[in-house]
C-alpha cells in the first residue's frame, strides 16, 4: 500500500540505492544512461530507440504540451499539468471532471466529444482520487484526440500499465517514474516512450539525469536481477 502524496516510501530502498543517490555532484555519461535505456528495454519488451530518460517528469508534461499547437483536455481532480506556467494562456482547456468508480469512466460518447486537434493529458493512476486508465479507455482518447500523453509515475503501485497502447497507438506517449525502484517521495526522474513517429517529440523532452540517481537506478536493477 502506499500514500501517493505520502512523506516516506512505503518499502525502504536497498542500502546500495541510498548510498548512490547521496551522489550529487557531476552528471551522468551517456554509457550508463544508454545501460540505463537497455535494461528498461529488456525489462518492459520496448523498442530502445523509442525510450528517453528525463529529469523530470513534470517538466516532461509541460515540454510535450508546448510543443503541440491545439487544446488541452485535462482530467481533474488530478494534480498533472496543474501548474504548466504559461501553456494555458490564449489556449483553449477542456476539462473532464473523473469521480470515484462509475463517474470515473471515460465513456465513448465523451470521448467522441472532444477535439480532434486536442492534446488529452491524464494521470494513470491518477492522485488523489487513484483512478486507473483502461486500455479500452486509452484507445477512445487515442483515437479522439491528435496526442495522448499518459502519466504513470504511480503506475508500479497499481500494478497496471498502458505500455502496450504507447507501442500500438502512434499517437500515444507513457511517462513512467522512478520512484518505487528507488524509493524516493519524490516522483520526478523518470523515462518516457512512444511510437517512432513521437520520437521528435520524446527528443524535445529528453535530458540527462543527476549522476546520483542514474547510480541509484543501476544499482535497483542490479539489485533486483
Amino acid at each position: 500500500m502506499c500514500d501517493l502524496g505520502g512523506d516516506a516510501p512505503a518499502i525502504a530502498p536497498p542500502v546500495a540505492v541510498s548510498e548512490a543517490l547521496v551522489q550529487t555532484e557531476g552528471e551522468s555519461d551517456e554509457l550508463h544512461e544508454s545501460l540505463i535505456r537497455h535494461r528498461l528495454a529488456a525489462e518492459y519488451r520496448l523498442a530502445e530507440r523509442n525510450l528517453v530518460l528525463i529529469r523530470d517528469v513534470d517538466a516532461a508534461v509541460a515540454g510535450i504540451a508546448a510543443q503541440i499547437t491545439g487544446p488541452l483536455v485535462l482530467f481533474p481532480p488530478s494534480m498533472t499539468l496543474a501548474s504548466p506556467g504559461g501553456l494555458h494562456e490564449n489556449r483553449q482547456v477542456i476539462e473532464v471532471a473523473r469521480g470515484f468508480g462509475r463517474g470515473g469512466v471515460i465513456t465513448l460518447e465523451s470521448a467522441i466529444d472532444l477535439p480532434h486537434d486536442g492534446l488529452a493529458i491524464i494521470a494513470s493512476p491518477g492522485d488523489p482520487l487513484g483512478n486507473v486508465l483502461t486500455a479500452n479507455e486509452a484507445v477512445r482518447l487515442a483515437r479522439s484526440c491528435a496526442w495522448l500523453v499518459i502519466d504513470e509515475r504511480y503506475a508500479d503501485y497499481a500494478g497496471q500499465s498502458l505500455l502496450n497502447v504507447a507501442s500500438e497507438f502512434s499517437n500515444v506517449v507513457v511517462l513512467r517514474s522512478f520512484q518505487s525502484r528507488l524509493g524516493a517521495t519524490d516522483a520526478t526522474p523518470g523515462w518516457a516512450t512512444g511510437s517512432p513517429r513521437a520520437r521528435d517529440l520524446l527528443a524535445g523532452i529528453s535530458s540527462g539525469l543527476p549522476l546520483g540517481v542514474v547510480l541509484a537506478v543501476l544499482a535497483a536493477s542490479s539489485d533486483k536481477a
